[in-house]
């Protein structure tokens, strides 16, 4: 992403091999998907997923 870009979290989640993975939007696009808590100045979502979202970062 490029520096000001504008991200949108949802919840994240911690895979098990220890990596952080929040699932967010991107503003004014319709992109919206997992990234990395490596890839995120912030490490991401504070928030925990429910766990029927969980699955999807393993």
């Amino acid at each position: 992403m490029t520096p000001g870009t504008v991200v949108y979290y949802w919840c994240s989640v911690t895979n098990s091999h220890g990596h952080s993975w929040t699932y967010a939007r991107i503003k004014e696009q319709q992109w919206q998907g997992w990234l990395s808590g490596d890839n995120l100045d912030d490490g991401g979502a504070t928030k925990s997923c429910p766990k029927a979202t969980r699955s999807s970062t393993n």
